[in-house]
């Protein structure tokens, strides 16, 4: 697994919310497929729900991973159908 990889994963995998533009709409499941070295491989699925309640989806590839571009907590990344995704992940933090 590639330094690239491991971060994008880790921003997918350990946020408490995960927000997909436009919208935007909070992604409902995650499915962490991992990475096993072929870039064809599927590593990522999500899930949501947009305004209007339709549900969509998508699915990342191990390759697409190595390509996506993260950019002030935000993940620019391609899906397997070749559809640019933007994804926010967010932290939520107790409050006192």
């Amino acid at each position: 697994m590639s330094l690239k990889q491991r971060r994008v994963l880790r921003l997918l995998s350990d946020s408490h919310v995960l927000a997909v533009e436009p919208g935007p709409c909070v992604v409902e499941t995650r499915t962490i497929h991992g990475v096993h070295g072929d870039g064809d491989d599927l590593a990522v699925s999500l899930t949501w729900k947009d305004e209007h309640g339709c549900e969509w989806a998508a699915d990342f590839s191990e390759g697409s991973l190595d390509h996506a571009k993260v950019s002030k907590r935000r993940l620019q990344i391609v899906d397997t159908t070749g559809e640019l995704m933007v994804l926010t992940p967010f932290r939520c933090v107790p409050c006192l």
